[in-house]
């Protein structure tokens, strides 16, 4: 919190802990991950199914059967077949929550951050293009999503975030652009489960919350937890903890400890949860 107070006031500088608000993860389950050889191994067994429709440019017979193959591996993120002659992507396929959507574009946040395999499919000892596979690396977790929650994924492939507008470094926008290190944790969050996270700016903090209460919102990337908070919304472990502090001129001597606020005056941000436990626990001040 960055009150705005007269030059001759001291400045009080209260930060709220960060926690992550997201309603999809309620359970972690056990981590699993993909190893290239299995990808390689993938790969060698859609492109030994593929040559004859591929070299014929049956695409529908194509399409299907890397679907088929790929359907149970929730670690393929995306499969494209590269045209030998064109360079060109002649079928693509990507996840999108647990829907696989093919013939159309891999969007460029599917493709960000996940390792690349490559994988020439060969037919009567011609090169006719390569797989391209997009997958979770072996250090990157997956999560074991109960039934519930895997149709609460399906049936919400994208969900709205919330985003101040001034909160650097944490959560802020420049030109309506969403910025910060709990943006960029939310982004990284989406991508490993599958969806798509839409920023909302461009309002207040107790706009924000008002929005997430009335159900405008599905989540947001970082809020101090209370007791009031807590009966609408449902928090998960703390990611990032920062402590409230007092921060005065070096040159001041009269303001120590809060007791010492005693009596006098103090600017806080109307909505902002410290500011209501300072009243609370303070009215001293």
């Amino acid at each position: 919190m960055r009150p705005n107070l007269p030059r001759s006031h001291p400045k009080i500088i209260m930060c709220r802990s960060l926690l992550v608000l997201l309603l999809l993860f309620f359970t972690v389950g056990k981590s699993i991950a993909i190893q290239q050889n299995d990808v390689i191994g993938l790969a060698q067994k859609i492109s030994d199914a593929i040559q004859a429709p591929l070299y014929s440019y049956d695409l529908g017979t194509v399409s299907s059967i890397t679907i088929s193959l790929i359907t149970g591996e929730e670690q393929i993120r995306a499969v494209e077949l590269i045209d030998e002659n064109t360079s060109s992507a002649i079928f693509q396929v990507y996840r999108e929550g647990s829907q696989l959507i093919p013939n159309k574009e891999i969007p460029p946040e599917i493709k960000e951050g996940l390792k690349q395999l490559s994988h020439a499919v060969i037919y009567d000892q011609e090169e006719l293009g390569k797989l391209r596979f997009y997958y979770n690396d072996i250090e990157d977790s997956v999560l074991n999503f109960t039934p519930e929650e895997k149709k609460w994924l399906t049936q919400n492939p994208v969900i709205r975030v919330g985003n101040e507008n001034d909160w650097p470094p944490f959560d802020f926008a420049e030109d309506g652009k969403p910025m910060g290190y709990s943006i960029d944790f939310i982004k990284l969050v989406a991508q490993k489960v599958g969806i798509k996270a839409e920023f909302i700016n461009g309002y207040t903090w107790v706009e924000l919350v008002d929005k997430l209460k009335a159900g405008e919102l599905d989540a947001l990337p970082a809020i101090y937890k209370t007791e009031e908070r807590e009966a609408f919304l449902a928090f998960t472990s703390s990611y990032f903890s920062q402590p409230s502090v007092m921060v005065v001129s070096s040159s001041n001597r009269e303001i120590r400890t809060l007791h010492d606020l005693s009596g006098k005056r103090l600017a806080a941000i109307k909505g902002f949860a410290i500011t209501d436990v300072m009243a609370k626990e303070h009215p001293e001040i």
